[in-house]
């Protein structure tokens, strides 16, 4: 009975035995199995991750490359002078920037080349702002731009034929007249034969003639000679009396063709823009008429005439020339109750369109009544506005600028006798020829000069002692410069 227990013991122990080994080889056979399968995994998780890369970068591309060919760009309200090959980049690269992940496509080699290519061919579109920019529109544009250079080629051969034919006709009458012009220089050279012939014969009585006259001229060279000098003594008066006439005859044809030309107190131009918050404005007048920079102007109602009688409503200076016909200004001065408007009309004297009005200059020249001589300072400004300076008083002097009597010596209060008659020559020529005479309180209104201004601290912390007269009977004090070194305010977007 034992026996038989230790038997079935033993067979138990062997098919245990048999199992475990089976379990342990069919463990080891799929645990190999499974890291197997785990790498092949990892592997193609690797090659779809890199396949949906290729795939975003694919698209990427491909959205830029269908907007360079169906989309592309507009380009509208762009100033002709910028540079259009940064533009268009510049527009192009922000546009793209919009297309989903077209930051990294832009990073590829091969998409920087046809972004570049594109922008050096849309450039091709010039200045056209309705076109959509893309390949697609290129080749029609540029048939279209090839056609319009076609019929003005056709008209430039058809005006090109007729100047051929005015060309030929007029050649036909030149053969003519050279014709007609040799037939008449026979003629003539026959009528010189027969002149010539008729000559000899006179010049033998001339000369029998020219003896008789010899004797006489002997007799009268004498009493001639006595004549000569009471007439040289007469035409010496004569010509001063002729060279005070040729300048009143001067003074008034430069007058005429003033009058038939423009009066001087019409507008020298118009107001056009105006933008009080930045104070500035824009005015028609430009480079093309002869416009300088830092030139100054005196602002009057729009259909005011007499300029000279009116006064100023407010003054401008020149600080950037835009176009042929245009120029930015700054306000240097106006009224709250009286504000530059467009339409306004701008005056100066020392300049006018197209022409260069001259200058003289007599006196004492004190522009801010500080006591000083600023006759340098007076100089520069008529200069910098595109006045001339003369000398003297001459017919073509507009204007003799007077200032006081007052001698330019220092230590000195009376005039010199030189001083004096400089002054009085100056007056007395400008009265003689017609010149007229302002003084420089007057140009300074009409040029819109402006000098310093006393600043009176108001309200908590002001004096109260201050007495505010508004016109003191003085010139407000100057600095002499009639620019300022500040520009205007600018927007967030650097726009004025």
């Amino acid at each position: 009975m034992a026996s038989r227990e230790s038997f079935g013991m033993q067979v138990a122990l062997i098919v245990s035995v048999f199992l475990i080994i089976i379990l342990s080889v069919t463990t080891f056979i799929f645990y190999n199995k499974s890291n197997s399968l785990t790498g092949e995994l990892d592997r193609k998780d690797s090659e779809l991750q890199a396949a949906n890369t290729r795939q975003d970068e694919a698209l990427a591309k491909y959205a830029v490359t269908r907007f360079m060919l169906t989309q592309g760009l507009v380009i509208e309200g762009v100033d002709p002078g910028t540079d259009w090959m940064q533009f268009i980049q510049e527009k192009l690269e922000s546009e793209l920037l919009n297309i989903p992940q077209a930051g990294q496509a832009l990073q590829d080699d091969e998409v920087k080349s046809m972004v570049n290519n594109y922008y050096q061919h849309m450039a091709a579109f010039g200045l056209d702002g309705e076109t959509e920019r893309n390949y697609g529109n290129l080749p029609n544009y540029l048939l279209r731009v090839v056609s319009q250079g076609n019929d003005r080629y056709v008209t430039t051969q058809a005006s090109n034929e007729k100047l051929i034919g005015e060309k030929t006709a007029i050649e036909d009458r030149e053969t003519k007249k050279a014709e007609a012009f040799e037939t008449r220089m026979v003629q003539a050279e026959t009528d010189h034969q027969n002149e010539h012939s008729e000559f000899q014969k006179h010049k033998k009585q001339v000369d029998k003639s020219k003896s008789d006259l010899v004797t006489q001229l002997d007799n009268t060279r004498n009493k001639l000679q006595e004549e000569v000098a009471t007439v040289t003594a007469e035409k010496d008066d004569f010509s001063k009396q002729v060279n005070n006439l040729e300048k009143v005859v001067g003074s008034q044809k430069v007058l005429l063709s003033q009058f038939k030309e423009k009066s001087f107190e019409a507008a020298d131009g118009h107001v056009t823009v105006v933008n009080h918050k930045l104070r500035i404005c824009f005015i028609d007048v430009g480079e093309a008429d002869g416009l300088q920079r830092h030139q100054t102007f005196s602002v009057y109602p729009a259909g005011q005439t007499a300029v000279t009688d009116a006064p100023p409503k407010g003054s401008l200076e020149v600080i950037k020339l835009m176009e042929p016909h245009l120029a930015m200004c700054k306000i240097t001065d106006d009224e709250s109750y009286d504000l530059i408007a467009p339409g306004d009309i701008i005056h100066t004297p020392a300049w006018g369109p197209g022409r260069h009005v001259r200058f003289a200059l007599a006196g004492f020249m004190d522009m801010d009544g500080d006591g000083t001589n600023d006759r340098d300072k007076l100089v520069n400004l008529i200069k910098l506005n595109g006045g001339v300076i003369d000398e003297d008083v001459t017919p073509q002097t507009r204007y003799l600028i007077e200032g006081e009597r007052k001698t330019e010596q220092i230590g000195a209060t009376e005039m010199t006798l030189a001083e004096q008659s400089a002054y009085s020559n100056k007056v007395r020529d400008a009265n003689q020829i017609g010149v007229d005479r302002i003084s420089i309180d007057k140009f300074l209104s009409y040029v819109g000069w402006r000098g310093d201004v006393d600043v009176i601290t108001l309200g908590r912390g002001g004096s109260s002692n201050i007495k505010f007269d508004p016109s003191g009977g003085k010139r407000r004090k100057s600095t002499g410069s009639t620019s300022f070194d500040r520009r205007p305010p600018r927007g967030r977007d650097g726009a004025f």
